[in-house]
């Protein structure tokens, strides 16, 4: 995806169909997203979630948590320490409750 402001729709039918979000609860975390990449690098690192998101910040879990979302969910706890907007939504897609996820991808997202 880049760096590019706009989903186009195949993107945004994809995730939904990936993920289990609707249309607008994508766009709504891509607005978020787009927030957090102030430098436009098209991915978001976990200083950016440090510090861009009050209630991480504030969380003594907060480390923890952000390279969870920056791990590349391979199993050998390798972390780039950036994530882009589809894997960032992957991610936030293992906490939404209508998500079809099982408790063992939740799991091994987690551990």
């Amino acid at each position: 995806m880049g760096n590019k402001q706009v989903l186009s729709q195949t993107e945004l039918v994809e995730l939904c169909n990936e993920t289990g979000f609707s249309p607008q609860e994508i766009k709504r975390i891509y607005k978020r997203f787009i927030a957090l990449d102030t430098l436009k690098r098209g991915y978001i690192t976990v200083q950016d979630l440090m510090t861009g998101v009050p209630e991480v910040e504030n969380n003594p879990l907060a480390e923890r948590l952000c390279k969870v979302f920056t791990s590349k969910g391979n199993g050998d706890n390798s972390s780039s320490n950036q994530v882009d907007f589809k894997e960032f939504v992957k991610a936030m897609a293992l906490f939404h409750t209508p998500h079809p996820t099982s408790e063992e991808d939740k799991l091994a997202f987690l551990f």
